[in-house]
C-alpha cells in the first residue's frame, strides 16, 4: 500500500477561510467526510469560533488522528485538531 504523499498537509497550508484546505488537511489526519462535515456544522452553531460544540467534535475526533500513519494519542491528536481549526478560523 503506496501512500500518495498528501498526508503530510501542514497547519500553514491552510488558508484562513479555505473550508477545502481544511478538509484535506482532516482527511489527511484519518477523519472521514462524516466527522468533517459534523465539524462543519459544529463551526457554524458555534458562529465560527471555538466554542462547545467545536471543542466537543476535537475532544471525540481526537482518538482518530494519524499521523504518517502512526495513532498519536488524544492529546496530541485534540492539539492537531485544535491548531487546524484555529488556523481555518484565523484565531492566533
Amino acid at each position: 500500500m503506496g501512500g500518495s504523499g498528501t498526508q503530510n498537509v501542514n497547519v500553514q497550508n491552510i488558508a484562513v477561510g479555505n473550508w477545502q484546505e481544511l478538509r484535506k488537511a482532516l482527511l489527511g489526519l484519518n477523519l472521514d467526510e462524516g466527522e468533517i462535515g459534523e465539524l462543519s456544522h459544529a463551526i457554524q452553531q458555534d458562529g465560527k469560533t471555538i466554542g462547545t460544540r467545536v471543542k466537543e467534535w476535537i475532544a471525540k475526533s481526537a482518538t482518530k488522528v494519524l499521523d504518517h500513519g502512526v495513532e498519536v494519542g488524544a492529546t496530541e491528536g485534540a492539539t492537531v485538531l485544535l491548531d487546524y481549526v484555529k488556523r481555518h478560523l484565523g484565531i492566533p
